[in-house]
């Protein structure tokens, strides 16, 4: 064999290496004459050389820098993978997955510096692909060694040139200051711009990044900048006056028209102040016009004090016309026409003039005209008799008018003193204590009263001395059978004053329920101590009414298995002095446990028998020591609710009777029977209080992806006594109402109610569930929902340029995927994936150019 076409005697085709397109020429030759072009026998061979089926290879991450100690590596091939493995700097090869098409693992911690990795990986036919990425890790943040502002006290406006001096391990790749990107025109250390001066004080924010986004900040170089002094004053650019021949004492409308290179702030006419109303060029405001021809003074300023002054305008004024003219009373009245002598009386005058009422007077008292109207008022005082009251009324001119009014004052009517007997009241066959009464008296030193009654409704019984401010009873007559009472008392050791205790009267019912008598003051004679001469007096009648006592049990209520007590009473008691009383109830619903006596106005309990089968209670009490009167009680009883909600019972007074403490006679009495009820005290019971979606965007009117910024909040809420009838959440963390409705949903114990969030961002919240009962029985639980803003993927809680700076560093894969619900900007209804688009969205809105996301 020889090889290739040109043949070559002597060479082996071993020792030949074949590549793509060759061609191999076998031919049989009997002598070296022989060659393919004469040989009988010959084959030519088409060399085609085919690669093995490798795997690609593409490493995505680490990139070239990092600032990760522990980088995420992701590589990806072209086919699935029989078997991956990695080699990190040279060292021990590392199991990856199998039957894959990717590698995605984080790398141990590695140092700070370079580093190289090697991604390998074979198919089925063992063929092996591999890629190598050398990476460099830096965790080290620049330093920055100086800064300086200069000026550092510059005009608002001003350019400041920030020089900062910052170096890194690996090199510094940013400076910026207060946002504005520096320049590194040398390419050494020195960073340099302008920034623009903030009136006030200031402190610039550094920072410095290097290419693994390492980034260091600094805040200590400081600025103060003030505005620059204004010494331009304002320009008056025209006057006018309207009218400028105005009647002496008219108003003349002056408008300036001034303008300046920062501001005017005041204009003033002949020292007036005008006004800006509008906001614009224009000022305006009135001056009085003087006699004669007047110049007016216009001056502008502006806030540094600059002013200008025009005196270009000017206006005459006639002499004024004399005023002859004086002025009308329209009306004159005085309240009141009828005061006791040395009352007031207040006087109101209506006067008008062609030019102004100045002055006007009552009785020579100046009148007020604290309206700035017609009317002018002021007060006089009444003189005893028929009076009439000088009125005038005055013009600046010194025109005056006079009207007249009158008014008839008497001296006040002495009061005199009063003697009754004071309103009473008695149970039927009780006893009633009342008091003959000498009211607003001088001087009483004795006195003889006669008053008379119904005998068929009551009867003296006793006739006493009162205590302290008192008379002494002398003697007293009583005929019960007339109806007619006679008392005399007096006092030799000293005269009484004010009200008076003339005496004490024991009156004994014996009349019906309901029936009544006056106590009138027939006659009397009440005599001077020092004078010994009448005193005059006037009368007045009392009354004495018979009112039934009332004997009453409590209406009361309590929760099953609960203890109460109810109070029985006796109301409206004349002289009690004991008494037996039966309560019936129904056993299924309350037991009776205990009777006890009462404190204060109360009887004491003697004894009683409870019967809890038939369902009563029979309770004996009485006082031996004293009577009672009003509203007296007469027992505790405490009750053990055994029944269930709503069981209820009547109490039943089936039998009362009340003793009068003195005579022993049966006193005569309404009863009015109580209830027992049975309460419903056991809350609503509240599960499964959750949130449909626990985590949604925030509300602010622009669309969104269907059903992310809408949760739906349900609550199962059970109650089997009184049932549930309502059912609120707190909203108001998340900005809607402190006690929103949930409604039932048909058929179920499910509570619901649909919401957005427009507040607490960022936050996870707690809202509070609130349910009642029919008997006002509550309570809570909470359902908890997260609201993110929508945009806000680095969750600081504002919308900034490092959002839109993540997504970016996402795109290139310098950051791992953010939340879809929280990146998904563009369009408004989402596309379900996170592009440059979101990026662009968010970052023309922190520019202004698109709404809120």
């Amino acid at each position: 064999m020889n090889y290739p076409e040109d043949p070559m005697p002597g060479i082996g085709a071993d020792q030949f290496v074949l590549e793509d397109g060759d061609v191999v020429t076998w031919y049989w030759s009997s002598s070296m004459d022989m060659t393919p072009a004469n040989s009988s026998m010959l084959v030519d061979i088409n060399v085609t050389v085919t690669s093995p089926d490798l795997i690609a290879v593409t490493i995505h991450s680490p990139q070239a820098i990092t600032k990760d100690s522990t980088p995420l590596l992701h590589a990806t091939f072209d086919q699935i993978a029989a078997l991956t493995w990695y080699v990190i700097d040279d060292g021990a090869a590392v199991t990856g997955g199998s039957n894959t098409d990717n590698l995605t693992v984080t790398l141990p911690e590695l140092p700070d510096g370079q580093h190289t990795v090697t991604v390998y990986a074979n198919n089925s036919d063992g063929n092996v692909g591999s890629a190598t990425q050398d990476f460099l890790v830096d965790t080290i943040a620049p330093v920055i060694n100086s800064v300086t502002l200069d000026p550092t006290d510059p005009n608002t406006g001003d350019n400041i040139t920030v020089t900062v001096n910052a170096t890194d391990n690996v090199g510094v790749t940013a400076v910026t200051a207060d946002g504005v990107s520096l320049s590194n025109a040398d390419g050494d250390d020195t960073w340099e711009g302008t920034i623009t001066a903030i009136e006030g004080t200031h402190t610039v924010n550094i920072s410095a990044s290097d290419a693994a986004a390492n980034t260091v900040y600094d805040e200590t170089a400081n600025y103060t900048a003030t505005p620059p002094a204004d010494n331009t004053a304002p320009v008056i650019n025209s006057v006018t006056l309207y009218p400028t021949d105005p009647n002496t004492g008219d108003n003349i409308t002056v408008t300036v028209n001034a303008t300046d290179n920062v501001g005017v702030t005041a204009v003033t006419a002949d020292g007036v102040s005008l006004s800006n109303a509008g906001g614009d060029d224009t000022w305006e405001g009135t001056i009085t016009a003087i006699e004669g021809t007047h110049t007016v003074n216009i001056s502008a300023s502006d806030a540094a004090g600059n002013t200008v002054y025009d005196e270009t305008a000017n206006y005459t004024a006639p002499p004024p016309l004399a005023d002859n003219i004086t002025p009308v009373i329209n009306s004159v009245t005085l309240d009141p026409t009828d005061p006791n002598t040395g009352d007031n009386i207040t006087v109101t005058v209506n006067a008008t003039d062609n030019v102004g009422v100045t002055a006007v007077t009552a009785d020579g008292e100046p009148l007020s005209n604290a309206d700035g109207d017609d009317t002018w008022e002021g007060t006089i005082t009444a003189i005893n008799g028929t009076h009439t009251v000088n009125i005038s009324a005055s013009d600046a001119a010194g025109n005056t008018v006079y009207e007249t009014v009158n008014y008839t004052a008497t001296p006040p009517v002495p009061t005199l003193p009063v003697v009754l007997v004071e309103d009473v009241t008695a149970a039927p066959n009780g006893y009633a204590f009342t008091s003959v009464m000498v009211k607003n008296v001088t001087g009483l030193g004795s006195g003889n009263v006669n008053v008379t009654f119904d005998p068929s409704v009551i009867q003296v019984i006793d006739v006493t001395s009162g205590d302290e401010n008192a008379l002494i009873v002398q003697d007293w007559n009583v005929n019960n059978t007339a109806g007619s009472l006679e008392i005399t008392a007096w006092d030799v050791d000293e005269s009484h004053n004010g009200d008076v205790v003339f005496a004490h009267v024991t009156l004994h019912s014996v009349g019906d329920h309901l029936s009544s008598t006056p106590l009138a003051i027939s006659s009397a004679e009440l005599i001077n101590y020092d004078t010994y001469e009448p005193i005059t007096y006037t009368v007045a009648t009392g009354t004495l009414d018979t009112i039934a006592p009332a004997v009453i049990i409590d209406n009361v209520e309590a929760a099953s298995g609960e203890f109460t007590t109810a109070l029985i009473m006796v109301n409206n008691a004349s002289n009690l002095g004991s008494g037996n009383i039966t309560v019936t109830y129904n056993t299924s619903v309350v037991h009776v446990t205990n009777i006890t006596s009462g404190d204060g106005n109360a009887l004491a309990v003697q004894g009683w028998c409870i019967d809890n089968t038939a369902g009563s209670v029979e309770i004996a009490a009485w006082d031996a020591d004293e009577s009672h009167n009003g509203d007296v009680v007469f027992a505790h009883v405490t009750f053990h609710a055994i029944g269930e909600y709503p069981d209820s019972t009547p109490l039943a007074i089936s039998s009362s009777e009340l003793i009068d403490y003195t005579s022993y006679g049966i006193i005569g009495h309404s009863v009015t029977n109580g209830t027992f009820s049975i309460l419903d005290k056991e809350p609503p019971v509240i599960t499964d209080a959750i949130a449909t979606l626990d985590v949604i965007l925030n509300d602010n009117g622009r669309p969104r992806t269907p059903g992310t910024n809408v949760t739906v909040l349900n609550a199962t809420v059970l109650d089997s006594e009184s049932g549930v009838v309502n059912v609120t959440i707190d909203l108001s963390p998340i900005g809607g109402s402190d006690d929103q409705v949930m409604e039932r949903i048909a058929g179920t114990d499910v509570w619901t109610v649909a919401t957005t969030a427009t507040d607490g961002i960022n936050l996870t919240h707690e809202l509070v569930v609130t349910a009642t009962d029919g008997a006002d029985n509550t309570n809570t639980s909470v359902i908890g929902l997260t609201v993110l803003l929508r945009g806000d993927v680095v969750r600081d809680g504002d919308l900034n340029s490092a959002d839109a700076l993540y997504i970016a560093k996402y795109l290139v894969g310098k950051e791992p995927v953010p939340s879809l619900l929280v990146g998904d900007m563009s369009p408004a209804q989402g596309d379900g994936k996170i592009t440059s688009a979101d990026a662009l969205y968010l970052a023309k809105y922190l520019v202004g150019n698109e709404a809120a996301p």
